[in-house]
């Protein structure tokens, strides 16, 4: 639809083209079948900086975190903190933030970053085809995810003081608790850390610490299904069960309560399964 809306004009028919074909057939395609491979290729040799594009101005899936204060949005962050609680009677205010920061981590060239040593990971062996094995079948689109495109820094080797402070300055906001999202992302980058299990583990036990210390031990787990991130909780217990909810999509909400509800059932016995949004 993103596409489909900037092209306007009969010079764009080999981009509408590409898009119908994609919509039309890669879509519905094999993950190891040739529109797939031909998809792949395109993405990362002739229309990589057009795919760039549309992830940063129709998505957040390429942004990065650049500081761990509140950006000229919330300049104020602990007079809305305290509005929010005065005037709606709120008793808890929680704030979002990914495990490496944001959804494609840390901004490596920021100033408010570049002190925590950010490395930039990508979620394959050697950029960009040799996944672990299963990925590309479970999830294909990851081939031209943009994490496969400008890889995720994260500060791997100063992971506790950046949980530390980050969640410092939001709890001199006013904030109680986080909600930690997009953990199953760190489970793709433990090439020399140890493997995604390693690597998974040491990324949890900080930002768990921290929460501790912290905010009281509040916080809600996020898109962790991963055996890598449930096995690895030890001071944490709320994780989100659910797959994203569409309220504008009346189809999808019957079976998505039908999905969270199997889910909590295998949940249930490692954390409190927290069901998000439903209807």
């Amino acid at each position: 639809e993103y596409a489909s809306s900037r092209l306007s004009s009969w010079t764009d028919l080999p981009a509408r083209a590409l898009v119908w074909w994609y919509k039309a057939v890669v879509d519905k395609a094999p993950f190891d079948s040739m529109p797939v491979r031909l998809w792949n290729w395109l993405t990362h040799n002739v229309i990589k900086h057009e795919m760039l594009r549309y992830f940063a101005e129709a998505t957040d899936w390429s942004k990065r975190l650049t500081s761990i204060l509140p950006n000229r949005k919330f300049v104020e962050l602990i007079t809305l903190v305290h509005d929010v609680k005065k005037d709606l009677g709120l008793e808890y205010a929680y704030c979002w933030h990914a495990l490496t920061g944001y959804w494609l981590g840390v901004d490596p060239k920021s100033p408010g970053m570049k002190r925590y040593d950010p490395v930039i990971q990508y979620p394959c062996i050697s950029p960009h085809f040799d996944y672990t094995p299963g990925m590309a079948q479970l999830e294909p689109t990851m081939l031209w995810n943009p994490s496969s495109f400008a890889g995720i820094p994260h500060p791997a080797a100063k992971i506790l003081v950046f949980f530390s402070e980050l969640h410092q300055s939001l709890r001199d906001a006013g904030i109680d608790g986080v909600k930690v999202d997009a953990q199953a992302a760190i489970t793709m980058l433990g090439v020399n850390y140890g493997g995604g299990a390693a690597i998974t583990r040491a990324y949890v036990h900080a930002m768990e610490k921290s929460v501790k210390e912290i905010m009281g031990g509040n916080c809600i787990n996020c898109m962790c299904h991963p055996i890598e991130n449930l096995y690895s909780y030890k001071e944490t217990n709320v994780a989100r069960a659910s797959d994203d909810f569409y309220p504008r999509e009346p189809a999808s909400h019957t079976v998505h309560v039908y999905n969270v509800a199997y889910n909590s059932l295998f949940l249930g016995e490692l954390v409190q399964p927290d069901w998000d949004m439903f209807q």
